[in-house]
């Protein structure tokens, strides 16, 4: 059951923030739609970890590792939509003029075009004077490619997964498909309606790349082939504009807003291949407007926008045991756009544009990486009553259950703590963590209130140990309630909460720029756990984050801090100075420390399904492990062929245990 009550935690972000042309605005509301939208387009580059971000009539390409502008091209139009295509390194720019470019930095993928197979129309476009210095080598130096025309203009486009098929929703309501070398092969009217002028084109693809759908009307949107042959049309009221078709499976996503008797009911609702639908979630604000829906590369997540006259932020949403668990919430701007990493299934990316003081023109980009990882909040088991309670995250609630007295399956929970104070304020969790004497610590902040400021995780709750409760049916009462008033405040988000001990606790928070430290934050208690009596900050090595907390503090004295760079500290409270316990090959989001044959060990868990017992590979299918099951085994399972489930005896030293496995007797 456990398996199943994991809970997302955030486990590093990064910023960086450049000037972005003086044309682009930051407003939400979009002059195509009508209604409130992403202010720019987003792709990603995985190879290059370069962010292109299209707005106004500019397209700007900046390097997440170094805040390095590498691209900044001038287009004709507004742009509707952007894709990096990896075989020419370019990216792909609709907008609302009749042709799409490619656009590429001749010092990287520009040879990949050749001028004689693509109808004369390459050109250099630098817009800049001194042009011929540019094209020796300058990386300021941009090359566009015009593609085929496209009646009317475009709406909405993407490309197929295996990038051999863009399709286009044009002006003149067609679908159209065109290869990748830029020739159209398939021109289709799109279904008839009366209701189209001045729709987005929403055009999403499934994972193999074999069906793709757009939204072509108000209400409508329709389903095709890779042979642009119509397979369904469907008309759902009280629609929105968005699209997006699970990678892994056959649903598209889409949200419907309407009202149910004096009631606003806002949903986020999936419908299969031929039209039916299929599911449905409700969001927390029923008023809010949604900005966009994005699948990550394993489809488990669905980020969604969400706007409201008081707040903005992107929610990422999970399913399990046919629920939908609101998992993060992350405070931003109006008008934020976001996108996950087409190969890294656990980063989202997102961008917001800040205006001038009057308002008149765009000041600068910020782009925020949020790296995220799987892991169960469990009660320690150095307590003389062990539950292993479990708390799970679900949107404004915690669930939380004694699996030791009573087995009950998600997303059902034998106690569940509302966390809002009042109707008109919903809390919604960021981090979860219990004390050695079961007191649950939960830091969270208000999803209407904040006023678009990113502001996550500044209230701290604390509530009444469940480990000493009798009956696990009883509620789980709140014992304080405090403002996090964090000394040297960036605005960032903090993240990773752990117990010290009993009345200390420890958050981290991310430096002011790209190569800041992040730092620790050490929370003091009072005794009875009413009142914040004091912080301390501790600033960590730069150049790298801090990915994980593991405290050892009850029996050792110490929490474990894991850099980016598989480099594990450690950290005692009322020190500045951070120790070196060990380092990793690689970075691991779920780790622990135990005691191996009396020798402090590190067990990690990459994002690879690696498992590591210090430098050691110990298995290279590893789904998950737990030091919670025996005081003197660790215990790990195995996917692929073997699927199943091995110990390693803490009493034997790692070799010792290498050896029992590989025995024929084992």
């Amino acid at each position: 059951q456990r398996a199943k009550m994991r809970n997302l935690l955030l486990s590093r972000e990064r910023h960086l923030a450049v000037p972005s042309p003086p044309s682009w605005s930051a407003s939400a509301p979009s002059s195509r739609t009508g209604s409130a939208s992403e202010a720019v387009k987003l792709t990603i580059d995985p190879a290059s970890r370069v962010v292109y971000v299209g707005g106004g009539a500019e397209v700007v390409g900046v390097e997440l590792g170094s805040q390095r502008v590498v691209l900044r091209s001038a287009v004709a139009g507004e742009v509707v939509a952007v894709q990096y295509v990896a075989e020419f390194e370019a990216v792909c720019v609709a907008t609302d003029g009749e042709t799409p470019v490619m656009v590429a930095r001749i010092d990287r993928g520009w040879d990949a075009f050749d001028p004689l197979q693509h109808h004369g129309n390459d050109r250099v476009d630098d817009n800049d004077e001194h042009g011929e210095e540019k094209q020796q080598g300058n990386d300021d130096a941009v090359g566009v490619r015009e593609m085929d025309f496209v009646p009317g203009g475009v709406r909405g486009m993407a490309w197929s997964p295996d990038q051999e098929l863009c399709a286009i929703v044009s002006g003149d309501q067609s679908v159209m498909l065109m290869t990748k070398d830029g020739d159209v092969i398939y021109d289709e009217p799109l279904p008839e309606s009366d209701d189209s002028d001045g729709y987005a084109g929403a055009v999403s693809w499934r994972g193999d790349g074999q069906y793709f759908v757009c939204m072509f009307a108000r209400n409508r949107f329709a389903v095709y082939n890779r042979n642009c042959q119509l397979q369904s049309s469907v008309v759902q009221q009280d629609m929105s504009q968005h699209l997006a078709w699970r990678p892994e499976g056959s649903l598209v996503a889409s949200t419907v807003k309407r009202r149910v008797g004096h009631r606003t009911k806002h949903e986020v609702v999936f419908f299969e291949r031929n039209g039916l639908r299929h599911g449905e979630f409700a969001l927390l604000e029923p008023e809010c407007t949604v900005t966009g829906l994005r699948w990550n590369a394993d489809s488990e997540l669905l980020a969604v926008g969400v706007h409201t006259d008081k707040a903005a932020s992107v929610q990422v949403w999970h399913r399990n045991n046919y629920h939908w668990y609101l998992k993060q919430d992350l405070p931003c701007p109006a008008g934020t756009s976001f996108e996950w990493d087409p190969e890294n299934p656990m980063q989202l990316v997102t961008c917001s544009i800040t205006n001038d003081d009057d308002g008149s023109s765009s000041s600068g980009i910020t782009l925020r990486s949020f790296d995220f990882c799987w892991d169960i909040d469990v009660a320690p088991c150095e307590s003389r009553c062990i539950t292993h309670s479990v708390a799970v995250v679900d949107g404004a609630r915690l669930r939380v259950t004694p699996l030791a007295r009573k087995v009950v399956p998600p997303p059902m929970s034998a106690n569940e703590i509302c966390l809002s104070d009042n109707a008109s304020r919903t809390l919604l969790p960021a981090d979860v963590s219990f004390s050695a004497s079961g007191h649950i610590a939960v830091t969270c902040h208000s999803a209407n209130d904040h006023g678009g400021v990113a502001q996550r995780a500044r209230e701290l709750l604390v509530y009444e140990s469940v480990e000493q409760q009798r009956n696990s049916n009883v509620p789980v009462d709140l014992r304080s309630r405090n403002s996090l008033a964090v000394p040297g405040d960036n605005g960032n988000a903090l993240r990773l909460l752990t117990w010290c001990d009993d009345s200390v606790l420890l958050l981290v928070q991310s430096g002011a720029a790209l190569h800041a430290p992040d730092a620790l934050i050490e929370v003091q208690l009072s005794a009875d756990l009413m009142a914040i009596v004091g912080y301390k900050r501790v600033e960590c090595p730069p150049d790298v984050n801090v990915i994980r907390l593991y405290s050892r503090a009850k029996r050792h004295g110490y929490v474990a801090v894991q850099l980016s760079d598989g480099r594990v500290l450690k950290y005692i409270r009322g020190k500045s100075a951070l120790g070196l316990v060990g380092a990793f090959p690689t970075p691991c989001p779920v780790f622990c420390l135990a005691e191996m044959a009396g020798v402090t060990t590190m067990f990690g868990l990459d994002l690879h399904s690696r498992l590591y017992v210090d430098q050691t590979l110990i298995s290279p299918q590893c789904l998950s492990f737990s030091t919670h099951m025996h005081p003197n085994f660790v215990a790990f399972t195995v996917g692929g062929r073997q699927n199943a489930m091995f110990l390693l005896d803490l009493t034997k030293t790692l070799q010792e245990n290498i050896e029992q496995r590989a025995s024929p007797q084992s």
